[in-house]
């Protein structure tokens, strides 16, 4: 770390990290929440094969998730039926946003 951001942070930059602390919580929440709801909604398409996500109770290590963890988080994957023409074409109609903070 010493290397990337210098020796010691700057008071601005302990500032931010301070408020951005306060509500980790609430933004962590919030996150996972929606990784849950997005893995919910891919399983029950038919257009996917299998959604990779601990939380979920259809993932074979499900069981280890719930003793490790008290939470869940926000990365997920999952696999397309199909092939390669399936695979382009679910990429060529991704559209990635990104929202902007205040």
């Amino acid at each position: 770390m010493q290397l990337a951001v210098g020796a010691v942070p700057s008071p601005f930059d302990c500032y931010l990290v301070n408020r951005g602390i306060k509500t980790l919580h609430l933004r962590m929440k919030a996150h996972s929440e929606s990784a849950m709801s997005v893995a919910q909604w891919l399983e029950k398409d038919p257009r996917i094969e299998r959604v990779l996500y601990p939380a979920l109770e259809s993932h074979p290590q499900h069981e280890i998730h719930k003793k490790q963890t008290s939470g869940m988080s926000g990365m997920l994957s999952f696999y397309l039926k199909g092939g390669l023409k399936e695979s382009r074409t679910f990429l060529s109609a991704l559209k990635i946003t990104v929202e902007v903070g205040t």
